[in-house]
């Protein structure tokens, strides 16, 4: 029996080094043609300028351009970080202190810095993730500093790099935030990207707003974000508005908790096959790759994949961007008989 070839969409994180230029011919060897740029982190114009840069490595060095996916904090966003210089181990009862005045901390260890206005997304007492699923706080507020939340840590973990932090206040950007909403249609504009990925969608209005609000063409495809019981539950209207949806598993973990992970990802995968929606997991397996220790689970997940009618895997940056692991983690997607 001849197994199914699962579509694979790499995340680029793009550099101006030459081993970046064999990297992309390494993609197209491959057969990928689709790229994700993860356009969270940094204002829309740095991201048209990287876009374009791609777009001329491409042509260079492989004859074409490859299809681009953009992945835009619309119509929610999370907090972002400045990148974070304190201690990467964070261990259960430090406590870390978040603030967006930049004005009254030196840089200090203990002190994580973002552009936000904390009280549009913060509430004493509720707990929150910074990065992926650890380490998790309990927020509290210095009652000297009204401006400054300190993080209370419940359990234990690793900030890697510059991360967000996942709370159940997601931002929805409205009509009031014309300025972000004009940046991010001009990105639309300028760079018109194959496919575009809205983050956390809920519903099928709010993908029906997002292509009214950025001007999308009808030859760019939409892709919905699916990162929380909301929009877990509401996949089917979503799926038929969207072209497609990204079923964000680490996403659904933290929003949903355990027991609400395992329902949302029943209830999204179900629905999706019912109703014939094409969907993409957004993954982190073969992780063990880069550490030349594939494991039994991540074989067994990618043995799942491949007999599902998931369309297709968007892997992370840090697993994409090494051209020798790229080389290594392909051969488990293609095509096998057994």
């Amino acid at each position: 029996m001849i197994k199914k070839q699962l579509e694979i969409i790499p995340t680029v994180w793009i550099q101006k080094e030459e081993f970046f230029h064999n990297l992309v011919k390494i993609y197209y060897m491959n057969g990928i043609r689709k790229l994700r740029i993860n356009c969270t982190r940094r204002s829309p114009k740095k991201y048209i300028d990287e876009i374009n840069y791609l777009n001329s490595i491409c042509e260079e060095e492989v004859g074409s351009c490859m299809e681009i996916m953009i992945d835009i904090p619309y119509p929610r966003k999370k907090i972002r970080i400045d990148k974070y210089k304190g201690e990467k181990n964070i261990n259960k009862g430090k406590t870390l202190y978040l603030t967006s005045d930049f004005k009254v901390y030196a840089r200090e260890n203990n002190i994580i810095y973002t552009k936000t206005d904390m009280k549009e997304y913060l509430d004493i007492g509720v707990n929150v993730v910074v990065g992926d699923s650890e380490p998790e706080f309990v927020v509290t507020q210095m009652k000297e500093k009204e401006h400054v939340y300190c993080l209370h840590c419940l359990k234990s973990g690793k900030i890697k790099y510059k991360k967000s932090i996942t709370t159940d206040k997601l931002k929805f950007i409205s009509n009031t935030d014309t300025k972000e909403i004009r940046q991010f249609k001009k990105m639309v504009l300028s760079i018109n990207p194959s496919i575009i990925a809205l983050s956390c969608v809920e519903s099928a209005e709010e993908v029906l707003k997002a292509k009214k609000d950025l001007g999308v063409k009808d030859s760019v495809q939409i892709m919905a974000k699916i990162e929380n019981e909301a929009g877990s539950r509401n996949i089917t209207e979503i799926g038929k508005v969207a072209d497609s949806v990204m079923i964000a598993r680490g996403d659904l973990l933290i929003n949903c908790g355990e027991r609400g992970f395992v329902d949302a990802m029943e209830r999204s995968i179900s629905q999706c096959e019912k109703e014939e929606i094409s969907y993409y997991m957004a993954t982190g397996i073969l992780d063990g790759i880069v550490d030349n220790q594939l494991t039994r689970s991540e074989l067994t997940e990618l043995f799942y994949l491949q007999n599902s009618k998931c369309k297709g895997v968007i892997m992370e940056y840090d697993k994409c961007n090494t051209a020798e692991v790229f080389r290594r983690m392909i051969k488990y997607f293609r095509k096998t008989s057994c």
